[in-house]
């Protein structure tokens, strides 16, 4: 196939030679229909001439390129566009009169000679007025059929087509114009010529509605290249900041924080205790118009992203790597700004491809140098938490931040546990701050919110007394806490299930004396109070989750306990019809109540908006402390020997997954 541009910029040479051509016969019509001709319309014949006989020279130029050999219609076009032009130019040369530039009389007989031999041509003319014509029409059908030859052009000679495109226009809109006011053969042929405008604009909008529809699809293309299924599962999980806390963090007074996010750059650290808030922290901050309208300052005049990344050590590989960091803050980038879809990712971008091929990380990497030229317009904030739940070597992941972080149009907020590889990297940070040190009155708020919500306290504290002693509790337990916000959160369920038992206030402070004081010695406790009858099965749930790389759902433990109780449950079921399989939804509502009942609260069960019954509800940790808990040696021997020697909890997740895939 013959290069689409150069198709079209012979389509226009067409174009041309035929809108010369009505033109020559328009004013010629008009010369001979005229008694003795003006000498106005002589000198306008001759002009039209001369510009005819330049377009026959660019017809004859176009014929001999040889450049269409493989388009028979536009080549047999040009020859008609040839043998027109020779018969053009005999009656040009038949109208051309020497020596015209005599006295007046000379003239006026000159023009009378003229006139004469153009009506002599009468006939001549007009059959060349409807080859001219029939020509006209081929052209225009044959544009649209050139629409879909560009359809392969490449992004960077979009304009250029364009611009052929507007030229064509305008030079049939003028001819429209030019010969408006032509004798009546001539005026019916330009009566025609809003058609051809009309045609050439709507092959212009065609054009330029595949451009930008190809551009969108290109956009997704890379984009959802990017994207993968558990991409925002971690920070969907992740619990709302209770009302009014954490807004500690925008006060200069405690933090500088809100001076970082107007004019600081590099690595803001927010460190903190396990379970301290971090990563709720983070997610409000990530979320909040405060940081938002902080950031504006600092961004100025360019434009505002925020991108952030939930590392998670219980999710899939990609949500506890460095992969899945930047494919996670990229797509988040490109998803806000896919104007920057070219800048950063210049090859994918000029591939054309709809299937992207998988991502490297070197890649990723080269992506945010791309967007810190002297191009980008945009500023970039990036929010990261859980640097310690990063699989991998730490050290490597921190000089990549920095790393990152010196690049000039971006700059990081990151949150860890106060790890020595982290202060090593962090801790002469001039931006950073202590999570644990800053929740005193956010943990007050929570236990005190929490325990006058109870009715039977509300109905108590009517009377100042009682006020003031569930006062003393509240600030008992902000003492006790620590600054850890996990452990409130415990202590708080622990004593409201003693307000369900009719505790007194004695009584819920001699509960809040008996809980350990710290998370571990907590789990512990909450292993220790699971009921005897329930311990193997809760055991198995433990051991299987902590197995498991992703959620569960909440059926897949319907299947455990049928495997606890027959090894080969699974080989019978894959025998049997699919719909003998599935349990029923009442079951599926039977197992998510006893796993929050009998797994206390190590397990936390929630739903997934992107799955539908009876996958929908899924089981995880409550906490990654909760995990970590169950990974110490003595914890893991405890849980073997309550699930029995021959439950094997990988070869239970293969079972159990592999029924429901039935």
């Amino acid at each position: 196939m013959a290069d689409p541009l150069s198709i079209l910029s012979i389509a226009g040479c067409i174009v041309q030679f035929v809108d010369v051509g009505l033109r020559f016969i328009s004013t010629t019509v008009k010369v001979y229909q005229s008694v003795a001709g003006s000498l106005q319309e002589h000198t306008e014949l001759d002009v039209v001439a001369k510009d005819l006989q330049k377009q026959c020279h660019a017809v004859s130029a176009a014929s001999s390129t040889g450049s269409l050999s493989l388009d028979p219609t536009l080549s047999e076009m040009l020859r008609q566009c040839d043998v027109l032009s020779v018969e053009l130019q005999l009656i040009v040369d038949g109208l051309r009169l020497k020596g015209s530039d005599g006295d007046g009389r000379h003239r006026i007989a000159s023009s009378l000679l003229v006139s004469a031999r153009a009506a002599g041509h009468k006939g001549k003319v007009k059959e060349l007025e409807i080859r001219l014509v029939r020509m006209r029409e081929q052209i225009t059908f044959h544009l649209s059929v050139i629409a879909l030859l560009l359809q392969g052009v490449e992004r960077e000679h979009h304009t250029s087509v364009v611009l052929q495109l507007d030229r064509i226009i305008e030079i049939v809109d003028q001819t429209r114009r030019t010969t408006q006011a032509a004798s009546d053969a001539a005026h019916a042929v330009t009566q025609e010529q809003p058609q051809v405008v009309s045609s050439f604009l709507e092959l212009a909008t065609t054009w330029t509605k595949w451009v930008e529809h190809r551009r969108i699809e290109r956009e997704r293309s890379i984009i959802k290249s990017l994207q993968f299924p558990q991409i925002r599962e971690r920070e969907s999980v992740l619990p709302e900041a209770h009302q009014s806390t954490f807004e500690w963090s925008f006060d200069r007074g405690q933090t500088n924080l809100s001076q970082w996010l107007t004019h600081g750059t590099g690595i803001y650290w927010i460190s903190g205790k396990a379970g301290s808030g971090k990563s709720t922290l983070i997610k409000f901050l990530r979320n909040h118009e405060k940081t938002a309208e902080l950031l504006r300052q600092w961004s100025s005049k360019s434009r505002l992203v925020v991108a952030s990344h939930f590392f998670w050590s219980q999710g899939t590989k990609l949500q506890r790597s460095q992969q899945g960091l930047f494919q996670t803050l990229l797509a988040d980038v490109l998803v806000d700004s896919p104007e920057l879809i070219a800048l950063a990712t210049p090859k994918r971008w000029a591939s054309y491809l709809d299937f992207q091929p998988p991502w490297t990380l070197s890649e990723l990497i080269q992506c945010f140098h791309a967007l810190s030229s002297t191009q980008n317009t945009h500023q970039i904030c990036l929010f990261i938490d859980g640097l310690d739940e990063y699989e991998g070597e730490h050290e490597e992941l921190t000089d990549g931040l920095k790393i990152l972080a010196k690049l000039p149009t971006i700059k990081i907020c990151a949150s860890s546990r106060p790890w020595v590889q982290f202060i090593a990297a962090f801790g002469s940070n001039e931006w950073r701050l202590e999570v644990h040190d800053l929740t005193r009155a956010d943990i007050q708020t929570y236990a005190k919110d929490n325990l006058i919500s109870n009715p039977r306290i509300k109905k108590l504290s009517v009377h100042q007394e009682y006020r003031d002693e569930v006062k003393r509790l509240t600030e008992e337990i902000v003492d006790k806490a620590q600054g850890v916000f996990l452990w409130v959160f415990f202590v708080v369920r622990s004593l409201m299930r003693g307000m369900r038992n009719m505790d007194s206030i004695a009584d819920l402070r001699a509960r809040l004396v008996e809980l350990p004081g710290d998370l571990e010695h907590f789990f512990r406790l909450m292993m220790d109070s699971i009921e005897p009858v329930y311990r193997q099965r809760t055991a198995c749930v433990l051991q299987v989750l902590a197995k498991s790389d992703i959620a569960l759902p909440v059926i897949t433990f319907h299947f455990v306990d049928l495997e606890l109780n027959d090894p080969d449950f699974a080989a019978r079921l894959l025998t049997s019809p699919p719909e003998d399989l599935y349990p029923g939804q009442l079951a599926e509502e039977t197992k998510k109540h006893q796993l929050i009942a009998q797994c206390r609260d190590l397990v936390h069960v929630s739903k997934n908006p992107r799955r539908v019954r009876p996958w929908a509800y899924e089981v995880q940790f409550l906490h990654r402390t909760v995990a970590d808990f169950l990974k110490t040696a003595e914890i893991h021997s405890l849980l073997v020997q309550r699930c029995g020697d021959d439950f094997d909890p990988r070869l239970s997740i293969c079972r159990c997954l592999l029924v429901q895939l039935k």
